[in-house]
């Protein structure tokens, strides 16, 4: 049973990765019973990638040009008026 649901939540991640291009490359699962939380890192590596600088990435602050601006104020305020109020 437990692994029917991994494979069924790895399965719809691996459909993400594919079919997304901005999702990333790789499967975390987090398995959580009444006892215990398991957490499986890289369970799959699916889409690796195919290039990593050894230096690794540092863009400096204003390195990328912004060519516009537009800030779209709110027309109304969203208010929960039914259901249940999520606990913070």
């Amino acid at each position: 049973m437990k692994e029917e649901g991994i494979d069924l939540v790895s399965e719809a991640i691996c459909s993400g990765i594919f079919n997304d291009l901005g999702s990333g490359s790789n499967v975390d699962i987090c398995v959580i019973t009444k006892d215990h939380v398991e957490y499986l890192r890289n369970y799959q590596l699916p889409n690796p990638r195919t290039y990593i600088s050894s230096k690794g990435y540092s863009f400096n602050k204003g390195q990328t040009e912004v060519l516009s601006t537009k800030i779209t104020p709110m027309k109304q305020k969203a208010v929960l008026t039914e259901g249940d109020f999520m606990e913070e």
